[in-house]
């Protein structure tokens, strides 16, 4: 079986308004989050961040790991995806 998981970072090209409210780290209750996106938003330096995905990849026995930049919606952003374990299900 293959999961795979993705990342979206925004970059510096992300708008200074949506810049500030992401990096705000403020949650309400009914918010749309994604605990991926916090943690790789947490790491000051970008680079940092990439490898700790990396290295979360290779924990989970990825076998091929992907990471791609591109725009989207005028959007840049940069994807990370691999076909490791993934975080199993509380049953």
């Amino acid at each position: 079986m293959c999961s795979q998981s993705g990342l979206i970072v925004p970059t510096k090209r992300t708008s200074k308004k949506r810049q500030k409210k992401i990096q705000s780290g403020k949650l309400r209750i009914g918010d749309d989050w994604n605990a991926i996106t916090i943690i790789a938003l947490s790491q000051t330096n970008p680079l940092k961040a990439v490898a700790e995905f990396v290295e979360n990849s290779i924990d989970a026995h990825a076998r091929h790991i992907t990471i791609t930049r591109g725009r989207e919606h005028n959007e840049a952003y940069l994807r990370i995806m691999d076909d490791g374990d993934g975080i199993p299900k509380d049953d």
